[in-house]
């Protein structure tokens, strides 16, 4: 949801500008930017690397890039990024332009340059697509970025599907598809190695469960999935080799309880995992729904990039 701009809350603030406004807008800053790190981009200054992430912001809302965080700038990092439609025409856009813009992003359209993206990666590899006329029939899809770093967040999570309306809906989050660095290095629950998801459909694998006992998530109770192994215990993932198959409780969970996770760490041993609850919290509030309308077994699809 997003929070109306304030200008007493919310001042007009330059480079080497200092306090709790400034952590704010870090704040908002990693809110938009999944790469950055809360955790090393909040210190309450604004230096070169927050006037840079500033103007990288002003850039792709095509506002004055000056690196000031001035009235127009606060309004959009104020804005909850899932309420962004990616647009291909500018603020200045000529009508035609914006009509042809909305048209792409209205249900007959298709949803959107987003929802566009991923349905072609899809069906380029000659997966199933759920896109019927049934509201919350969920397109779950992992995107593994290749150039990842090790126990960072730096994968996509895709949720794509229609509401009650018929509005095709298409959100990502910042997600990992890889083990963090205890189950890798510190501690092997397996001794083949910790599992690393294979790339592939995983047609109807996930119900609604407890993971780990603990809390709702989507867990591998329906179907076998495909895992590598790595036990070189190095901060080198192997996503190769002898591939191997079964019930290996890969869910798709969240990381802390609450908040956003700086490190992946003890969160993963090859499971799918969210770095904000609170977008978790969308996914399994979407899943409930799905259930209520008797579709509670879940695809899960893992591709290597888009």
């Amino acid at each position: 949801m997003s929070e109306r701009y304030d200008r007493r809350k919310h001042p007009t603030i330059r480079k080497w500008a200092r306090g709790e406004e400034v952590i704010l807008l870090q704040r908002r800053l990693c809110t938009h930017f999944s790469n950055l790190d809360d955790n090393e981009f909040v210190d309450g200054i604004l230096g070169p690397l927050t006037e840079q992430q500033i103007r990288r912001f002003q850039r792709r809302e095509k506002l004055v890039v000056d690196g000031i965080a001035g009235r127009n700038t606060w309004t959009g990092l104020l804005a909850d990024p899932r309420e962004r439609i990616p647009s291909p025409v500018g603020r200045t856009a000529s009508t035609p332009d914006r009509q042809r813009a909305r048209n792409a992003n209205s249900p007959r359209g298709g949803g959107g340059q987003l929802a566009d993206r991923v349905f072609q990666a899809l069906r380029r590899r000659n997966h199933e697509i759920y896109d019927g006329d049934e509201p919350f029939h969920l397109n779950i899809v992992g995107v593994r970025e290749p150039s990842s770093r090790f126990n960072h967040f730096d994968d996509t999570l895709y949720l794509i599907y229609r509401d009650e309306e018929g509005k095709l809906v298409a959100d990502r989050y910042p997600f990992t598809t890889d083990p963090g660095s205890y189950y890798t290095q510190t501690r092997l629950l397996n001794e083949d190695g910790v599992a690393i998801l294979v790339p592939g459909q995983y047609r109807r694998t996930y119900l609604l469960g407890k993971h780990r006992g603990q809390y709702e998530a989507l867990v591998q109770r329906g179907g076998k999935v495909k895992v590598w192994r790595d036990n070189s215990r190095t901060n080198e993932l192997d996503r190769g080799g002898r591939v191997y198959e079964g019930w290996f409780g890969i869910n798709i969970h969240r990381a802390r309880e609450t908040g956003t996770t700086a490190r992946i760490g003890s969160h993963s041993a090859g499971c799918q995992v969210f770095q904000r609850a609170e977008d978790f919290a969308v996914l399994i509030s979407l899943a409930n729904k799905s259930a209520s309308r008797g579709r509670d077994r879940f695809t899960y699809t893992l591709l290597d990039g888009l």
